[in-house]
């Protein structure tokens, strides 16, 4: 596993510097998308230029699901990943801040003035143009630019990216994974769609059809539609492709638990408890009954032939 990353905390209070200037950015930025990375790389382009350090302001859990309590669509990545892909973009701190009741009575000038200036000496702040904050949401980037005539703090308001004619969020690409169109949600990503788990323990039924299996247990997160598709996984530090079924085995399994497979190409060894994160190439097909273990081994031998048909047209047939 990774070192822990010392320059991403919970909370300011674990922050251990007490920068006399710093560019901030603030959001959920669940997803890291393409216009998150834009945001982000000018906060870097402009901490660089001032010579501070660039600090992140993200949230858990999003402040949107817990101040409005229902059936939300998952995140797309832990926060941990979140904050690994964000400090991979350049940004010098992270900071988590949990958000709770009492942070969300916070108001915007509390906020302004207690974080912004007192704890981080905030002398550029870069927020999506749509960005609220504070108490009942009062603040905005018009409170921001009103207070920062006072303040001499720089608000940098960036424009939403678009695609289609559409603006990229992370809500638009949950839907495009949940309705199975990786494609496009890569082309809003800038990577393919990924699920998170740890291997555990399966019932073995993969070795004895001649493909053995990792099972992992997936993370809340959002998810495609069930089926099985050409994937690649990063095996301590080894990139290989493989094929996934994400459903309910209806050959074998009658009880209707969703349970999440994949088969490694060219992998023999123990993965039990290791975290992997699995990449979404290619849906192949929908899952379904078969009448014998004959036929569905095979179908699994075709299914890997096609995996590996699709990860060799994009060049990657180094992963098998």
């Amino acid at each position: 596993m990774p070192a822990k990353d010392k320059h991403i905390v919970a909370g300011l209070r674990s922050l251990p510097i007490h920068p006399k200037a710093s560019v901030v950015s603030i959001g959920v930025f669940d997803g890291v998308h393409i216009g998150h990375q834009t945001l982000l790389k000018s906060a870097v382009a402009q901490a660089k230029k001032l010579n501070v350090p660039s600090i992140v302001l993200t949230f858990d859990p999003d402040p949107h699901d817990f101040l409005n309590p229902g059936p939300f669509p998952n995140a797309l990545m832990p926060v941990s990943v979140r904050c690994r892909l964000i400090r991979e973009l350049g940004i010098d701190w992270v900071v988590v801040i949990r958000f709770t009741d009492a942070f969300a009575r916070k108001t915007a000038e509390d906020f302004m003035n207690g974080v912004l200036v007192k704890r981080l000496n905030a002398q550029c702040v870069i927020v999506g143009k749509n960005f609220r904050f504070g108490a009942q949401a009062t603040g905005s980037v018009a409170v921001l630019r009103q207070w920062a005539k006072t303040s001499g703090v720089r608000i940098m308001p960036m424009e939403p990216v678009k695609r289609q004619d559409q603006r990229v969020s992370s809500s638009r690409i949950r839907k495009l994974v949940r309705q199975g169109d990786l494609a496009a949600a890569k082309r809003l990503v800038g990577r393919p769609p990924e699920l998170y788990g740890y291997v555990v323990r399966g019932e073995g039924r993969g070795r004895e059809l001649g493909t053995p299996t990792a099972n992992i247990a997936l993370n809340p997160q959002t998810v495609p539609p069930q089926g099985v598709y050409a994937v690649t996984v990063d095996v301590n530090g080894r990139l290989l492709g493989g094929v996934m079924n994400y459903g309910t085995r209806p050959t074998f399994c009658e009880d209707g638990s969703v349970v999440c497979e994949v088969h490694l190409f060219g992998f023999s060894g123990d993965l039990y408890g290791q975290s992997l994160v699995v990449s979404l190439i290619k849906h192949l097909r929908d899952e379904r009954n078969f009448s014998s273990s004959s036929a569905l081994q095979s179908q699994i031998a075709r299914d890997i032939s096609r995996a590996k048909r699709v990860l060799n047209k994009k060049g990657d047939s180094h992963l098998f």
